[in-house]
């Protein structure tokens, strides 16, 4: 990942298994990190485990996968004030104090800039190409929200999502390459990319701007999905799902080959 000149924003679950040379986590304070508890109004059925045993637990195990993600340097961040209401310090971060001790890390306070007086109006939007009267609402709701979505197009349906689209071209990619292993024809890796490109071109993210990103990673998938797949025997049977008996249920489990 050092190799992307970019700074990536994602879910602490999201960067399980990678790692960063910088790392910010934000939002360390009371009732935010770890939020408040949530009661389980669905229990399990007789036989499954209660994943809501233990949440400060499961919260602590979380901040460490957090801290852990960074190589070179980790910022721990909060915010004295959330909206009206002052917070005070996540009580996660006493965790790590004994490990600085012998040495203090460094720390900064940063104060909220003074805001314009004009800063509850954002300029109008120029040279877009024609408006809809439902975007004009929305400007006149929230000109910074109309920015994210009608000029930096930060959001959108699912399906128009740069990274859903991305993920359905490589389920059909990779699922040619099973069809064809099991038939034994593998191909070569040209064919291989042949078959990327084309799938690209009907379903992939062309238009996203990050699809540099979303190919070069995708590339990577499918060259070694296609040589771990020539090392495997054509006899091997595969299985979308296996079904499991739970407390007299039948529990349908997909397989992620």
């Amino acid at each position: 990942m050092d190799d992307f000149d970019a700074v990536r924003v994602l879910t602490i679950h999201a960067a399980k298994g990678l790692e960063f040379p910088v790392v910010y986590l934000t939002n360390l304070a009371e009732t935010r990190f770890p939020g408040r508890p949530i009661p389980n109004t669905a229990p399990p059925p007789p036989g499954l485990a209660d994943e809501h045993g233990d949440t400060d637990a499961e919260a602590e195990a979380l901040f460490f996968v957090a801290i852990s993600r960074a190589k070179q340097e980790l910022i721990l961040t909060r915010a004295s004030r959330y909206g009206k209401t002052l917070r005070a310090p996540s009580p996660l971060l006493a965790l790590v104090e004994p490990f600085f001790s012998a040495e203090p890390p460094e720390q900064l306070t940063w104060e909220a800039a003074p805001l314009p007086a004009n800063a509850d109006a954002a300029e109008p939007p120029t040279d877009l190409g024609g408006l809809h009267v439902a975007g004009i609402e929305h400007y006149m709701r929230c000109p910074r929200q109309f920015a994210y979505r009608h000029i930096l197009a930060l959001h959108g349906r699912d399906d128009e999502l740069g990274y859903k689209r991305y993920q359905r071209a490589m389920y059909r990619v990779l699922a040619e390459l099973r069809e064809r292993h099991r038939r034994g024809e593998p191909g070569e890796p040209d064919d291989v990319q042949a078959v990327l490109t084309t799938e690209w071109e009907r379903s992939g993210p062309g238009d996203h701007p990050y699809e540099p990103l979303y190919r070069k990673l995708a590339e990577t998938i499918v060259h070694n999905t296609w040589r771990q797949l020539g090392e495997l025997s054509r006899s091997r049977t595969w299985r979308s799902d296996v079904q499991v008996e739970v407390g007299g249920m039948k529990v349908r489990i997909p397989i992620d080959a």
